[in-house]
C-alpha cells in the first residue's frame, strides 16, 4: 500500500495574531527594562542625582520606564485587541500597532507633569534632605489613600475587563480607530496606576528594586481574579509606610528611609 501524504498543517491566524502581539510586547517589555537597568546602574537614583537633566532626554527614560512597567499588565488588553481586530477586514496588524503606540504615547506625555515634579523635588533635597523625607512620606500616603478610593475601583475595572471594554468600544477599520482606543485606554490606565507611579519619586525614580515590586503589583492587579483586594492592601501597607516615616521612632525612620532608598 502506498503511504498517503499528510497535507500540510495551516496555522490559525488567530493564534498568529495573537503570538505576534505577545512576542511583541515581550521584546519591547525587555529591551524596556535592559535599557532602564542600564541607566539605573550609571545613575543611581536620579532623585539623589547631583546634575537635574535635561527636559527631552528625562522624557525618553520616562518612556522607557513606562515601557518596562506597562506593557506586561497591557499583555491581555493587546490579545484582546488584536483577536477582534483579526476578525475585520483591513490591516489589524498595523491597527494593533497603533493601539500600542497610542497607550504608551499617553504614559510618555504624562512625562510633562512628572518632569516638573522632578525638578521641584531635586531642589527641595539639595536645600533640606528632612523636608524631602517628609514630603516623600506624604507622597506615600496619598498614594495609598488613592489606591483605596472609589475612583481608583472604576479605573482598575475598566482595566480588568477587556472583552467589556471592546464590546462598549467597537474596534473599526482603520488604524486610527486602534489610536483613537490606545489613547483612551491609556487615560484609564493613568487613572489606574498614576499613585503607585508617584511612589517612584519618594523612593527614588529609577530605583530598580522599586520599580521591579511595583511592576508585580501592577500587574497582579490587574490580572489576579482578587487584584482590587490586593491593591487595597497595598494601599494600607503604603499608608503605613508613609506615616512610620512621619512619626516612627527615629530608629525606625532611619531603617525605612535605607530600605526605600528616600
Amino acid at each position: 500500500m502506498g503511504v498517503l501524504s499528510k497535507p500540510p498543517l495551516r496555522q490559525d491566524p488567530l493564534v498568529s495574531g495573537r503570538r505576534w502581539v505577545v512576542g511583541l510586547l515581550i521584546g519591547f517589555s525587555l529591551l524596556a527594562w535592559a535599557g532602564t537597568i542600564h541607566w539605573g546602574m550609571q545613575m543611581g537614583s536620579m532623585r539623589s542625582h547631583a546634575h537635574p537633566m535635561g527636559a527631552a532626554f528625562f522624557l525618553v527614560i520616562w518612556g522607557v520606564m513606562q515601557a518596562a512597567m506597562m506593557f506586561p499588565s497591557v499583555l491581555f488588553m493587546a490579545i484582546a485587541f488584536v483577536t477582534i481586530s483579526q476578525r475585520q477586514p483591513g490591516p489589524h496588524l498595523l491597527r494593533t500597532a497603533a493601539f500600542l503606540f497610542g497607550y504608551l504615547g499617553i504614559w510618555v506625555l504624562t512625562g510633562g507633569v512628572a518632569y516638573p515634579v522632578w525638578l521641584g523635588l531635586q531642589a527641595v533635597m539639595s536645600r533640606s534632605p528632612e523636608t524631602a523625607r517628609g514630603i516623600g512620606a506624604a507622597i506615600l500616603v496619598l498614594a495609598g489613600l488613592y489606591q483605596v478610593s472609589p475612583l481608583k475601583y472604576r479605573c482598575l475595572s475598566h482595566c480588568r475587563s477587556p472583552l467589556s471594554y471592546f464590546i462598549q468600544h467597537p474596534v473599526g477599520r482603520s488604524p486610527v480607530y486602534g489610536l483613537r482606543l490606545g489613547l483612551h485606554h491609556g487615560a484609564f490606565c493613568v487613572g489606574c496606576c498614576w499613585a503607585l507611579m508617584s511612589v517612584l519619586f519618594a523612593v527614588g525614580l529609577m530605583n530598580l528594586a522599586w520599580m521591579g515590586l511595583l511592576t508585580l503589583a501592577i500587574f497582579i492587579e490587574k490580572t489576579h481574579r482578587h487584584g482590587h483586594r490586593i491593591g487595597q492592601w497595598i494601599g494600607v501597607a503604603l499608608i503605613g509606610l508613609g506615616l512610620l516615616l512621619f512619626v516612627g521612632p527615629p530608629m525606625v525612620r532611619q531603617f525605612l528611609t535605607g530600605m526605600s532608598g528616600m
